[in-house]
C-alpha cells in the first residue's frame, strides 16, 4: 500500500491511546498507529472512499507505516468518557442524530448498485458512544474505529445503533428508549429502514418496541409516525 505524501512516522513521542484495550494503539503526530492484519486493506479502502467523498468526520487512511503498523489520521475531539468528565452527556440526541446521518452517507457510498432491497453496504460494525468523538460542547465531531467494518445490510448497523445508542433493552424508561430509537431511524432516513429486518437482528430491541406498541396511550407521535411510514421494502 502506497505511503501517502507527508505521512512520515517515527517511533519517538508516541502517546498511548489504548486505555484498557488489548490492542496497542498509539498516536504519533497526526497519525494513529495500530497493528495491521488481514482486514487492514479493507479498512484502508473504506476510509479512502469516505475521504474521497469529503467525509471529514472519518479518519483518513495512511497506509502502512515503515514498522508495519496500520496508520490512520487522528480525529481531534473528546472520547465519551472525557466528555462525561467535563459534565457532558454522550447520549444527547444532537450528536447521535448527526452520527446516524454520517452512517447513512457511508451506506449510500458503498451500496451495491442496482440491487434494490438486497443491496449490500459496508457497515461500521461497532456503532456506540465508545467510537464517537465529541467537541467540548458535546457535538459530534467524528466516528472512529472501523476495525469491525464489513459487507452486510443496512439493518446490521441500525440494529446495533438501536441497542447501543438508544439503549433499547436496558432497564430504563421504555417510552424514552423508543423515542430515541425513532429519532435515530428518522435521522438515518425512514425511507431506507426495514424495521422488521432491524428488529430481527436485535432481539433486545423487539420486546421494547413491542411493549410500546401494546400501550397506545404511552406511544409518542414519532413512534406512530414510524409505524405509518415504514416502507414495504428495505431500500429504494
Amino acid at each position: 500500500m502506497a505511503e501517502p505524501e507527508g505521512a512520515r512516522v517515527t517511533t519517538s513521542d508516541e502517546q498511548d491511546l489504548g486505555r484498557g484495550t488489548m490492542t496497542p494503539v498509539a498516536r504519533c503526530g497526526e497519525w494513529v498507529l495500530r497493528p495491521a492484519g488481514p482486514h487492514t486493506p479493507f479498512v484502508q479502502d473504506l476510509l479512502a472512499v469516505l475521504a474521497g467523498a469529503g467525509c471529514r468526520w472519518a479518519p483518513r487512511p495512511g497506509g502502512i507505516a515503515p514498522d508495519g503498523r496500520e496508520r490512520v489520521s487522528f480525529v481531534e475531539g473528546l472520547a465519551d468518557w472525557e466528555l462525561v468528565a467535563r459534565g457532558g452527556d454522550p447520549y444527547a440526541h444532537r450528536p447521535l442524530l448527526q452520527i446516524m446521518r454520517w452512517v447513512r452517507r457511508m451506506h449510500d457510498l458503498t451500496a451495491t448498485p442496482g440491487s434494490g432491497p438486497a443491496a449490500q453496504v459496508t457497515c461500521h460494525g461497532d456503532l456506540g458512544v465508545h467510537n464517537l468523538v465529541y467537541t467540548p460542547d458535546g457535538e459530534a465531531s467524528g466516528l472512529i474505529d472501523f476495525d469491525l467494518a464489513h459487507r452486510g445490510s443496512r439493518a446490521d448497523d441500525l440494529a446495533t445503533a438501536l441497542k447501543e445508542l438508544a439503549r433499547l433493552g436496558e432497564p430504563e424508561s421504555v417510552p424514552a428508549q423508543v423515542r430515541t430509537a425513532v429519532r435515530l431511524l428518522g435521522a438515518y432516513g425512514l425511507e431506507a429502514v426495514d424495521l422488521e429486518s432491524v428488529l430481527s437482528r436485535r432481539a433486545a430491541a423487539a420486546p421494547a418496541l413491542g411493549r410500546a406498541r401494546r400501550c397506545p396511550g404511552r406511544r409518542c407521535p414519532e413512534t406512530r409516525r414510524l409505524e405509518t411510514r415504514r416502507p414495504r421494502t428495505a431500500l429504494r
